[in-house]
């Protein structure tokens, strides 16, 4: 059975949670999903976009739906 994925702490998890839950909507092509978390969690442009690739460097690792694991 595969190790859960850890979050490093609450605030990447809501950030996580957030993007998937963004991607499942279909509002956004996921490029576009930075400029979502700058408005929703007031962060800057830099934030963003290390949130957005660490969400993406991690999609399979946690799992998600579409990803191969």
């Amino acid at each position: 059975m595969p190790k859960a994925f850890e979050y490093k702490d609450k605030a990447q998890q809501a950030h996580f949670e957030y993007l998937d839950k963004l991607r499942t909507s279909g509002v956004t092509n996921m490029f576009g999903s930075p400029a979502y978390l700058q408005r929703t969690f007031a962060m800057n442009k830099d934030e963003s976009y290390k949130v957005f690739e660490a969400w993406a460097d991690t999609f399979e690792d946690r799992g998600c739906p579409g990803s191969d694991k």
